[in-house]
């Protein structure tokens, strides 16, 4: 299977402060196509003193509430590419219903605010290396993921970009 022919979708936040455990980026399917998240790339930031926080890959079962529901027009989408019709969550967001903690639990090594040396980006590359099919997630908002940051004390300059696709079955 070939995505690249289907339309694909960009997203990103830039500048947050997770000082407490909290989700960080969302992602629901529309009511007739499912998506399949492709890749992550985060950038740690940095923290009062250095630390590794966790980014927890979660499923859940009812439409979200809360938080930043991002209007199609400000997802950078290839060009001619159709309208995205489900969900972004960005910070704020409650996942609804049962909440299932995934087998992804993703290290991020995060510098002192008083390292000379910034951390640099970790991409998470989600797709098949031969199928290039990325993570599923089945039709319908109650079908949604949820990236959840542990939090660290003084954290700063957080950043997650998110590449999906989307496509009728």
């Amino acid at each position: 299977m070939n995505d690249s022919l289907k339309p694909t979708y960009f997203y990103s936040q830039t500048g947050l402060t997770p000082t407490a455990a909290a989700y960080v980026f969302g992602l629901e399917s529309g009511s007739a196509k499912i998506s399949r998240l492709i890749r992550l790339v985060v950038t740690p930031g940095t923290a009062s003193a250095a630390g590794t926080a966790t980014l927890t890959l979660s499923r859940y079962t009812t439409a979200a509430t809360g938080g930043l529901v991002t209007p199609d027009n400000t997802l950078n989408r290839n060009l001619g590419d159709a309208v995205y019709s489900g969900l972004v969550r960005s910070t704020g967001f409650t996942p609804g219903g049962t909440v299932t903690a995934s087998k992804w639990v993703f290290p991020i090594p995060t510098p002192a605010s008083s390292a000379t040396l910034s951390a640099a980006p970790i991409v998470i590359d989600l797709a098949d290396v031969i199928s290039m099919q990325g993570f599923v997630l089945p039709v319908g908002v109650n079908n949604g993921i949820a990236f959840q940051h542990s939090g660290l004390a003084g954290a700063a300059g957080f950043a997650i970009q998110a590449v999906w696709t989307e496509w009728v079955l």
